[in-house]
């Protein structure tokens, strides 16, 4: 599955932000035979004097993607403006693709829509999203892959990872929270012909008796 590298969050932030923003709390390891691509760039970043290479790797490897440096968030604040690292800073050029500045030059009305409550069809024609559209996926700020949606976490009560990087985490990486509870759709869904069932009976044991 191909992730949207981007897709923003609720404040503006593409997962290159939130992996500089969080850059000194991610120290996953990276596996060769998952990430190869990520892998080979944090090889190549092993041998400079540089910190936090998880994150680093990670970072440069969206912007070879195509994630922009010059992408504003909310605050107005670009990818290149949360480091001050020069060092860092010039690596993360270096990975710069002419994929990382053709989303900048898209017209807006192209990337977002004006309105958010309406859709142009194939046709021209306007339709409301809760008519025909589904819900649109939602990327993990770990993996940036896309999904229907990520875990909720308890009790900040934020949705930045999918369900296998969420297992992995002990803090919310959006606000450093510890995580007591993880909840998703999924699980309540799965739950739900049991419960179903179980009211079905208690029914039929009042009409019988």
């Amino acid at each position: 599955m191909s992730a949207d590298v981007h897709a923003e969050d609720e404040d503006g932030d593409t997962g290159l932000h939130l992996a500089l923003m969080k850059r000194a709390t991610i120290a996953t390891e990276i596996n060769e035979l998952e990430a190869p691509t990520i892998y080979g760039i944090f090889t190549q970043l092993a041998s400079r004097t540089v910190e936090h290479l998880v994150a680093l790797a990670i970072a440069c490897y969206l912007v070879q993607e195509g994630c922009s440096l010059n992408k504003k968030n909310n605050k107005g604040k670009s990818p290149l403006d949360l480091v001050q690292d020069t060092v860092m800073a010039d690596l993360l050029q270096q990975y710069v693709t002419p994929r990382s500045t053709a989303h900048e030059s898209l017209p807006r009305s192209l990337t977002v829509d004006s309105d958010p409550s309406l859709q142009s069809d194939s046709d021209g024609s306007s339709t409301s999203v809760g008519e025909k559209r589904a819900p649109a996926p939602v990327e993990c700020a770990v993996c940036s892959e896309l999904g229907e949606e990520n875990v909720l976490f308890e009790p900040c009560g934020h949705r930045i990872a999918c369900e296998d990087c969420s297992a992995r985490m002990k803090k919310c990486l959006r606000c450093g929270q510890l995580v007591t509870k993880r909840l998703t759709q999924g699980l309540f869904l799965s739950f739900f012909p049991f419960y179903f069932f179980l009211s079905f009976l208690f029914l039929l044991f009042f009409i019988i008796f």
